[in-house]
Parts: structure tokens; sequence; C-alpha cells
């Protein structure tokens, strides 16, 4: 029996050191873990970031606060990958001046790091096509090939595995375009329409065409709204970026609205919301099954001051915004949905986010400075620090440069204009 005994109590010991053992895995361990699992992906588009950013989040692991939380997001984003797997095919419905380039950046990082092929115009040096709708027909596409593919190899233009470039939305060309996976996801984001208006009103420079000040808008806007040519004026943007078309606007059916985002609705996967965009990143990395760290970002095209108004020309505004309203009323009702059903977690999670970003923020961010795009945008810019990780790069994305050199690799150099990029 004592013999027995002690084989049992030696037993016990030795699981319970090969348990710990795991739990406090060197450094150099969680490297080799990150690595076998971007091995089972596509190839890396330069290995020296590839192994890089697995060297980051391996020293993260014995420095300060800020990294040693980067470092269990990489734990918990390994344990997470054998439970769900991650979402690597989905088309971001990019709407104007709701916070969309911030998510398009972070989405751009999450694809470039995987060497996924973006659908991305072929005209703008960062592969937005505006309004401009996606042209199928023979040698005329206005896109970019995805990798791997010649550019003017029409009939293999197909498989793309993320959109989120500003282009008029169109489905039916979309799920041709894109890679036919089963779970290929839609997603977009819906700002406050009275704030999106005034975003984008003041961002394309609206006011002067109108002959209005930003320093006396609180006065001037009202009256303006009022005359024969605010009545010109247009709204209900955010309706319009998702495809839902003018005429429900031009009769004014509440009920053919609805149909209409109900319709919607069932497409997207989710619907961010500017106002909450913590939470919204939140409940996506869960869709998603990404990191703390896929959905870190940074302020991207930010108004140094934005314009401020009485709640008489909100209201106007209000109004003419109606059927946005809805759409956005409706939305923000689902995403606390969403938050209901993601658990007690919830708040937990948040500020673990939180913390991450803040500390990864004061890692690789050096300013942020107010500036101005060929005399039409004005915007605050950000630069990156004197860290020259692969990951801060990304991450900052100053002036662009990853969706620059995004273009740069699908379009083989060939019908694009870039430049060389500094690592």
């Amino acid at each position: 029996k004592c013999l027995f005994t002690c084989i049992v109590a030696v037993g016990l010991l030795s699981i319970i050191a090969v348990n710990t053992l795991l739990k406090y895995q060197q450094p150099t361990v969680i490297a080799a873990n990150i690595r076998t699992i971007t091995s089972r992906r596509k190839l890396w588009p330069f290995s020296f970031l590839r192994d890089q950013l697995a060297e980051e989040s391996a020293v993260s692991l014995t420095t300060n606060t800020a990294t040693t939380t980067a470092a269990r997001t990489t734990m918990v984003s390994l344990e997470t990958e054998e439970k769900c797997r991650e979402t690597s095919n989905f088309v971001f419905i990019k709407t104007h001046k709701t916070g969309s380039t911030t998510l398009r950046s972070l989405t751009s990082r999450f694809g470039y790091f995987r060497n996924l092929s973006f659908l991305l115009g072929k005209g703008g040096i960062i592969g937005h096509m505006n309004s401009l709708s996606l042209n199928m027909k023979k040698n005329a596409y206005n896109f970019l090939p995805p990798i791997g593919v010649k550019v003017g190899d029409f009939s293999n233009y197909r498989n793309y595995n993320i959109s989120n470039i500003h282009v008029q939305f169109d489905e039916a060309k979309m799920r041709k375009l894109m890679y036919q996976s089963p779970d290929l996801k839609y997603i977009t984001i819906f700002r406050e329409p009275v704030d999106q208006w005034l975003s984008n009103f003041q961002y394309y420079k609206g006011y002067k065409k109108a002959g209005l000040t930003l320093s006396n808008m609180s006065q001037q806007l009202l009256p303006f709204l009022k005359s024969e040519k605010g009545a010109t004026l247009a709204f209900n943007k955010q309706l319009r970026d998702v495809g839902i078309g003018s005429k429900i606007l031009k009769n004014g059916s509440i009920s053919s609205l609805n149909a209409s985002i109900a319709k919607l609705d069932n497409l997207l996967s989710l619907a961010l919301i500017t106002e909450y965009f913590d939470e919204s990143l939140l409940v996506m990395k869960k869709l998603f099954c990404w990191s703390f760290r896929d959905i870190l970002y940074v302020k991207k095209r930010a108004q140094p001051n934005p314009i401020v108004i009485n709640d008489e020309t909100r209201q106007e505004l209000r109004r003419r915004s109606w059927a946005d309203v809805v759409l956005y009323e409706h939305f923000l009702s689902v995403l606390w949905q969403r938050v209901e059903e993601y658990g007690p977690n919830f708040q937990r999670d948040l500020q673990t986010f939180r913390n991450l970003l803040n500390d990864t923020l004061t890692t690789c961010v050096a300013k942020s400075v107010a500036e101005v795009s060929n005399d039409r945008y004005l915007y605050i810019e950000t630069y990156r620090s004197s860290n020259s990780s692969a990951f801060c790069w990304a991450f900052v994305n100053s002036k662009f440069h990853m969706d620059v050199e995004m273009v740069r690799r699908q379009g083989h150099q060939s019908d694009v204009r870039w430049k060389k990029l500094d690592y």
C-alpha cells in the first residue's frame, strides 16, 4: 500500500510540474508556437516582418506592464485558435466620415501581414474607387488582380479575401469576386447622422462652397439650410453608401425603408457604431475570432476642430437626415443586443483592450498634427515614434504607407504610382 501510494504521489507531482512548465513557457517557446501557427497560413510577403512580429510577441513576456498585457493576449489567441477559426474573408462596406478609414487601416494590417488579397481600385494610390462601380467587362477591369495573378489575366481576377475600399456597393458583383468561402462576412460602420453630415460638410469643405465660415457656423448654418441654395444639399449619405437606392428617399416610404434595412441586416454579420467604436471592435473580435492585437487602432482622418452647432440647427439636420436616423437607430439597437450576447466578461475584456490600446499608442506614436491634403481636406495625421518595429509601422500607418505598399504589391509595379517605403 505504501509503495502504491508513493507511485500515485510521484505521478501527480509529475503532472503538476508539466502543467506549470506549459503555463509559464519561456518567450522563445511562445515565439516558436507563433511561427508554427503562421507557417500553416499562406506565405508572408516579407519574411523579416513575420519573424520580427513573432519576436516582438515573445519579448513582450519579459518587459513592462504594457507588453505583459500584450503577451497574455498572444497566449489567449494561441489557446483560442484551437477553439475557433479566424475570419480572413470579409467585405467591409466602407461608409463616409464614420471612422471607416480607421477601421480600414486595422483590417488592412490584418490582411497585409497574412499576405491576403485585397480588392483594390486600379487608378488610386491607396486603392479607393470612391463612387465608381466595379467594371467587369472584358479588358476594361478597373481594379487590380489578386496576389499571384498577372495584370491583365482577367479570368483569374477572383478569390479576393478582403474588400475595404470606397466603392459603389453591389452585392452580386462582390459575391463573384470574393473568395468563395462559407465564412465570408459582411460588415460596415454607421455614425450618428447629424455628426456624420457635419463631418462630411467640413472635411470636403462644403461650407466654403456655401459661403460660410467655420468660426461662425453656429449662427450661419441654420439660415443657409432654410435658404433656396440650402435646400439642394444632399443628405442620407450612409444609406446610399450601403447600396440602398434613392427611390426610397424620393417616395419617403417608411415601410420600404424598413424592408431594405431588414434585408441589409440579414446580409451583415456586424454593423459597428462610431460612437461606441471600442465596444463594436470587441464584438467584432469575438465574431471574427481575432486577437486583441488585431483590433488595435490609431484614429485616421480625424478633424482638429469639429463644427459646433446649436440644438435648433441639430434638429433641422436630423429632420433632413430622416432615413439615416432610422438606419442608425436600428443598428445601434442591434449592437447592444450583440453586447448582451457577448456574455458577462464584456466589461472586463473592454478594459483589457483599452489598457493595451493606450500602452501601444504610447509605444508606437510620436506625434499627431493637423495637416491639409491637396488644399481640400483638413485632418490630423499621426506619426510613428522611433520604435522601428514592423507592428508599429503598420499600426500607425503614417500617410497610408502600408496601403500604398498593398497597391504596389498587387499592381506588380504596373499601372500604379508608388514610392519605396522606409520600413
